[in-house]
């Protein structure tokens, strides 16, 4: 019977928890304007984001593994990666923390509950891929914020996810002129597991592998034609997928 109190009161301690989470985002949220793009970012919405990425991946028992990370420099860069879930973000999110990532992503990532409004504070931003005039200033905006010197950009060239887990599908080279417009490396990862979660939640855990595999510095970026950058990008990932699943 103790043990069953016991237990209780940790469920109990959880829930509320996770009820508090979400009210102080909730409120926050109140002072947002959904449809605007933030230039300037909220210290108090980055608190919340890395925290509520944080909640996400407990509750949606992601065990996350980051390597490569140190090959990464301190300073605002594009990183760009493979598509697979929406909890790929999440991972992202976390392992990269510290660059202060802002995502380029389609409207509809942004108004998932809560977290889409809360994201918009971090200067999370719509790309329209159908209309190319549309795209081109979110790619202006995207290089213009990482001119403040504080924001990363966080893209995925696919432009949506890879549900099979297989290799990448075709990518979208324009997202590289962020970089050249701003004169800022690119970080090339690859990402795995995350399209297992559906599947396993609740019962099991799974394992992501987040996989820091190439920097391209600045000069080099500028250098190189962005199909070049998008040819490069897909060889590594996908011979670093094709790898990593013959050892499975």
């Amino acid at each position: 019977m103790i043990v069953l109190y016991i237990l209780l009161g940790i469920l109990g301690l959880f829930a509320g928890y996770l009820v508090l989470w979400t009210l102080i985002c909730a409120v926050y949220d109140l002072g947002i304007d959904p449809k605007k793009e933030y230039t300037t970012e909220s210290p108090l919405a980055r608190c919340l984001v890395q925290w509520s990425a944080w909640n996400m991946l407990r509750l949606g028992r992601i065990r996350l593994h980051v390597s490569g990370i140190e090959k990464v420099p301190k300073e605002n860069l594009v990183f760009v990666c493979n598509h697979r879930s929406n909890f790929d973000a999440l991972c992202a999110l976390w392992a990269f923390r510290q660059w202060k990532t802002s995502f380029i992503s389609k409207e509809s990532a942004l108004k998932i509950p809560v977290f889409g409004r809360l994201s918009r504070k971090t200067c999370f931003m719509v790309i329209d891929r159908e209309d190319p005039r549309k795209a081109m200033r979110t790619i202006n905006n995207a290089a213009n914020l990482m001119g403040d010197g504080i924001h990363s950009v966080f893209v995925y060239p696919e432009g949506t996810r890879s549900l099979d887990g297989g290799p990448m599908g075709t990518l979208h080279p324009g997202v590289f002129k962020i970089a050249q417009k701003a004169a800022k490396p690119v970080v090339i990862c690859a990402i795995r597991g995350t399209e297992q979660a559906k599947k396993r939640w609740p019962l099991r855990p799974t394992h992501v592998y987040l996989s820091v595999l190439d920097v391209m510095d600045a000069e080099t970026v500028r250098h190189t034609k962005v199909a070049d950058i998008a040819s490069h990008m897909k060889e590594i990932v996908d011979a670093e997928l094709l790898n990593e699943g013959e050892k499975q």
